[in-house]
């Protein structure tokens, strides 16, 4: 899910994280607490829709991603 919020563009939603990787939206809301945890991701309420919830990328989340890049450009080369 971590991947998939970084690497494909736009808005992510709870709904549509469990609908494209096909698990239930509770696996999704349990794996964005402890995602959350780490500051990996935040949530905010859709401006447009209030029951639905964005996910968020944050900077510690940018930095992992940059980081786990380096490591696989390192085991490829």
């Amino acid at each position: 899910m971590f991947l998939t919020c970084y690497l494909r563009e736009g808005d992510h939603t709870v709904r549509g994280l469990a609908r494209d990787l096909g698990v239930s939206k509770s696996v999704i809301t349990r794996a964005l607490d402890r995602l959350g945890e780490f500051k990996l991701v935040a949530r905010r309420i859709d401006p447009d829709d209030a029951r639905s919830v964005i996910v968020d990328r944050t900077s510690d989340g940018e930095r992992l991603m940059v980081e786990l890049g380096q490591i696989a450009k390192s085991v490829l080369l």
